[in-house]
C-alpha cells in the first residue's frame, strides 16, 4: 500500500475559483499532472481535489529579471523552492471519511461533494490506494475493474449496475482506443449485471477477434463469454465460416413498414414528396404479395390500373414515382431482406435472447445504408417489446399474478451521429429512448468519433461519459455543453496523449477522473474466464 507523501501546503484560494497549493519542492511538480489529483487533510475533512492548474511563481518579480550573466547554479539553488517556487490550483471534488477502514462486511456509501474549502496551511498529500478505493468502492458481485489511476498501480472499480442505468457515451477520434473501452466497458455489463446488450457492430469488432491498431489479433465478447453471447451477421460468408459463429440474419421484406424506410432518408436521398409517398404506397399495398409491398410496387407498369388508382387517390407525381421505385430498387438489391415470408421470425429469436439477459451482436459489411436500415427496424421492434412489457409489469403489480420487471436493456450503437444527428435525432428512436432515459428499462451506449454531429439535447440526456483522445474543439464543446465546471474537465481532456487514457465522468463514475484503461489482452481474458474478477481486500481498502 501506497504511503502518504507530503508535497505542499494551502496558502489561498476560492470556492469558485480553486485552492492554491505552494508545494514544497520544485521537484513535485513533475509529480503531478493536469487532471492528477491529491489530498488536503484538515482537522474535519479530507479532501479529494483534482488537479486544474500548474505554475511557477515568486515572491518578487526582479528574479524573472536577472542579467543572464547571474544564471549560474549557485542562485540558482539559494532562490529555488523558496523565493521561486511551484504552485498547483485544485478543485476540491470529494469529501473522504477519516478513519474508517473498508471491509468485506461494508456497504459502499457515496461520498458528499466538498461544499466547502480547507483552512490555510492544511498539509496535501499524493493520494494513496486506500483513497481511491474509498472513491470507487463497490458492493460485492457489481464492481468492474476499468482501469487504474493515471499516478498510482490500483485499480478503479465501477459499480456495474449503476453504470447500465443511465446511457453512456464513448467518444474518441479514430484509433484512439474507443473500441477497447467499448469492449471492456461491455464486458464488465455481461459479468457483472442482469444486463441484457444488444450492440450493432458497424466494423466487425465486438463479436469475435479482430486485428488491432498495432495489427495483433484481439479476442470477441462471444468468445470470452460463451453462451452468454450471440452473434448475427447480414454478411453471408461470414454466416458460412464455423469460425464465426454467427447466424445469418435475413428479414422477409414483409416486415419492413414505410417508418423503417423514412429512416433511411439521407441514405436514400429522399426529399419530402418521396417521403409523404411512401407512407402512401405503404397504405395502399401493405397487404398485397403476402406484405412484400416494396417488390409489389416496383413490378407495377406506370399505366396499370392500380398505379392509376394510387396516382388518383394519392396525387403522387409520376416523377415522384420513378424516383421512389429508383430508391426501392437499391433497397431490394440488399441481400439480407428476402422476398415474401419466411418460416423462422429470426427476430423473434434475436429478442428472446434479449428478453434472457444475453448480448447480442449484429455484425455489418461495413455498408452504410444495412446498418442505418436495421438499426432503426429491428430496435424499434425491440423497444416496443420493452415497452409492452414494462406496461404488463407496472398495470399487473398489485394483482396476484404480477408479470415480471422486463431485464435492462443497453443498446450499443457506432456511428451514433447517423442516428442522433439534429436533422434526424426526432424521427428515429435511438433518439426517443435518449430521451426517455430508462423509462422502459431500456438505455444507449452510443460510440462515435464526431460527438458534435449529434444533436445537443441528445448528449445532455446521456449522463456517463468516457472520452478518450480528442483534438476537434467543435468535437469538445459538444461534449462539455452544460456540464458543471467544464473549464477544468476541458483542461483535463488536453492532457490526453495517450491511446490507453480516457477521462471518465457522471452519473456512476463518483468522480471525474483521467484514467489509464486497462490491457484488453491474455490477463484480461484469463480474469474473464474464471469468473472471478479481482476486487478490493479488506487490507487494500483500510484507510
Amino acid at each position: 500500500m501506497s504511503t502518504k507523501k507530503n508535497i505542499g501546503i494551502v496558502v489561498s484560494g476560492t470556492f469558485n475559483q480553486g485552492i492554491n497549493i505552494k508545494l514544497n519542492s520544485q521537484n513535485d511538480m513533475e509529480s503531478v499532472a493536469i487532471g492528477s489529483h491529491i489530498v488536503i487533510d484538515t482537522n474535519n475533512n479530507r479532501f479529494m481535489c483534482e488537479v486544474a492548474d500548474i505554475k511557477l511563481t515568486s515572491t518578487d518579480q526582479k528574479i524573472e529579471q536577472l542579467p543572464i550573466h547571474m544564471h549560474n547554479e549557485t542562485i540558482f539553488n539559494s532562490l529555488r523552492d523558496n523565493a521561486a517556487y511551484g504552485m498547483i490550483e485544485v478543485i476540491p471534488r470529494l469529501l473522504l471519511k477519516k478513519d474508517v477502514p473498508l471491509g468485506v462486511d461494508s456497504e459502499p456509501e457515496e461520498l458528499p461533494g466538498a461544499n466547502t474549502i480547507p483552512p490555510h496551511f492544511s498539509p496535501v498529500y499524493k493520494p494513496t490506494e486506500a483513497d481511491y478505493n474509498q472513491i470507487f468502492y463497490t458492493k460485492d458481485g457489481v464492481g468492474f475493474n476499468v482501469g487504474s489511476p493515471m499516478d498510482l498501480d490500483t485499480q478503479i472499480n465501477l459499480d456495474m449496475e449503476m453504470l447500465v442505468r443511465r446511457s453512456s457515451a464513448i467518444f474518441g477520434k479514430s484509433g484512439s482506443g474507443k473500441s477497447f473501452l467499448t469492449r471492456i466497458l461491455l464486458s464488465g455489463m455481461i459479468q457483472k449485471s442482469k444486463t441484457a446488450s444488444l450492440v450493432f457492430d458497424y466494423a466487425g469488432e465486438y463479436g469475435y477477434e479482430s486485428a488491432s491498431e498495432n495489427g495483433t489479433t484481439v479476442k470477441g465478447l462471444a468468445q470470452l463469454f460463451g453462451q452468454k453471447v450471440f452473434n448475427y451477421t447480414i454478411n453471408e460468408s461470414k454466416a458460412k465460416n464455423k469460425k464465426f459463429g454467427a447466424v445469418y440474419l435475413s428479414i422477409p421484406r414483409s416486415q419492413l413498414t414505410a417508418t423503417d424506410i423514412v429512416t433511411s432518408a439521407t441514405e436514400l436521398d429522399l426529399n419530402t414528396n418521396q417521403i409523404e409517398g411512401i407512407y402512401q404506397i405503404y397504405d395502399q399495398f401493405r397487404y398485397e404479395n403476402n406484405g412484400d409491398w416494396i417488390d409489389h410496387f416496383q413490378q407495377l407498369e406506370n399505366d396499370s390500373d392500380e398505379m392509376e388508382i394510387l396516382k388518383r387517390t394519392s396525387h403522387i407525381a409520376d416523377a415522384t414515382i420513378d424516383a421512389i421505385k429508383r430508391r426501392f430498387a437499391r433497397i431490394t438489391r440488399l441481400q439480407f431482406l428476402t422476398p415474401g415470408k419466411t418460416e423462422t421470425n429470426v427476430i423473434q429469436s434475436l429478442i428472446e435472447q434479449l428478453r434472457l439477459g444475453n448480448t447480442v451482436i449484429l455484425d455489418f459489411p461495413k455498408d452504410q445504408l444495412s446498418y442505418i436500415l436495421l438499426a432503426n427496424m429491428l430496435t424499434r421492434r425491440i423497444h416496443r417489446e420493452w415497452q409492452k412489457m414494462k406496461d404488463n409489469y407496472v398495470d399487473s403489480i398489485n394483482t396476484d399474478n404480477p408479470s415480471d420487471d422486463p431485464v435492462s436493456l443497453v443498446i450499443c450503437i457506432e456511428e451514433a451521429h447517423n442516428f442522433l444527428n439534429k436533422e434526424v435525432s426526432n424521427r428515429t428512436i435511438f433518439g426517443k429512448i435518449a430521451r426517455e432515459a430508462r423509462k422502459y428499462n431500456v438505455t444507449l451506449m452510443v460510440v462515435d468519433q464526431r460527438p458534435s454531429g449529434i444533436d445537443d439535447e441528445i448528449i445532455s440526456q446521456i449522463e456517463n461519459k468516457f472520452i478518450c483522445k480528442l483534438d476537434n474543439s467543435k468535437d469538445i464543446d459538444a461534449i462539455f455543453t452544460g456540464i458543471h465546471q467544464s473549464a477544468s474537465l476541458r483542461t483535463s481532456l488536453r492532457s490526453i496523449t495517450s491511446n490507453q487514457h480516457a477521462l471518465a465522468f457522471g452519473d456512476a463514475i463518483p468522480m471525474p477522473i483521467i484514467f489509464k484503461v486497462r490491457n484488453y489482452g491474455q490477463t484480461f481474458y484469463k480474469e474473464i474466464g474464471s469468473g472471478e474478477e479481482p476486487l478490493f481486500t479488506a487490507e487494500d481498502a483500510g484507510i
